[in-house]
């Protein structure tokens, strides 16, 4: 990373730039990493000339960006700082407009990192197409172990391009689609993902329309597998038929985000 500073020398301005290597979080004496929680504040910086943002992220361990009018460009700027920083290990971005060029940004950034874990983009405006782009980085992601992506309106194609990624992603343990249109078809796709997949443990789809369809889907996989130990599926246009089909899991209906199947034969 690089910094720019400017000093005067007999009324002239020179412009030095000096070269940052990318950040290394400290460790305690325990050989522990130091947490560090910075927000963009603390790590927001203006090119001298063009004025254009840019971050020196320095020992920070948890960025907080909640809410702070963050676009695609500036997103595109955090992108860069990140791509040879092995600090962050979480990113919340919730609340900022950052669209499908933010996304794509940060889904470029994801291909690569091997120590962020936890990423927040819930409201962020990104679509099924910039869910199609976290999607392909999550293929090859080895690192990423908790995801928001709530109120995005990511709808069934979002979701299937998800369900694609995690039969074969193999680090991500929870999800959290809320408020996100997905329907029964989307609960299918996730539903078929869950039958290979042996890592997510928490899911969150709550908010959404899967119905009694979706419902079942997911019945199918979850009575036949014990993988999930957490699920959320209040608000959802559940009706009998669906709440019967998911057996055990029926309290995730009325919103129970913890429910772990009992043993088979206690039917």
């Amino acid at each position: 990373m690089s910094s720019l500073r400017a000093r005067a020398i007999s009324g002239a301005v020179v412009v030095c730039l000096l070269l940052v290597p990318g950040a290394t979080a400290k460790k305690d004496h325990a050989g522990k990493t130091a947490k560090k929680e910075c927000s963009k504040d603390d790590v927001s910086r203006r090119w001298l000339i063009s004025r254009r943002e840019y971050f020196e992220l320095g020992e920070c361990t948890t960025l907080d960006f909640a809410d702070k009018k963050l676009g695609a460009e500036g997103v595109g700027a955090l992108a860069d700082a990140l791509a040879a920083n092995t600090a962050v290990t979480e990113l919340n971005l919730r609340d900022n407009s950052i669209g499908l060029k933010g996304v794509q940004a940060l889904a470029e950034v994801l291909k690569v990192n091997s120590v962020l874990t936890e990423l927040n983009l819930g409201w962020t405006s990104i679509g099924y197409e910039g869910l199609r782009a976290l999607s392909e980085a999550l293929k090859s992601n080895n690192a990423l172990t908790k995801l928001y992506l709530e109120g995005n309106s990511i709808d069934d194609e979002g979701a299937r391009a998800l369900a694609e990624a995690l039969k074969s992603n193999r680090a991500l343990t929870s999800l959290d689609l809320y408020d996100n249109s997905v329907g029964a078809k989307g609960a299918q796709a996730l539903a078929e993902a869950l039958k290979t997949n042996r890592v997510l443990t928490s899911l969150d789809l709550s908010g959404n329309s899967i119905g009694d369809k979706g419902a079942h889907a997911l019945a199918v996989t979850l009575n036949a597998t014990n993988n999930l130990t957490e699920l959320n599926l209040m608000d959802n246009s559940i009706g009998n038929e669906g709440a019967r089909a998911l057996g055990h899991w029926q309290g995730a209906v009325d919103g129970a985000v913890t429910a772990i199947p009992q043993p088979k034969g206690e039917l």
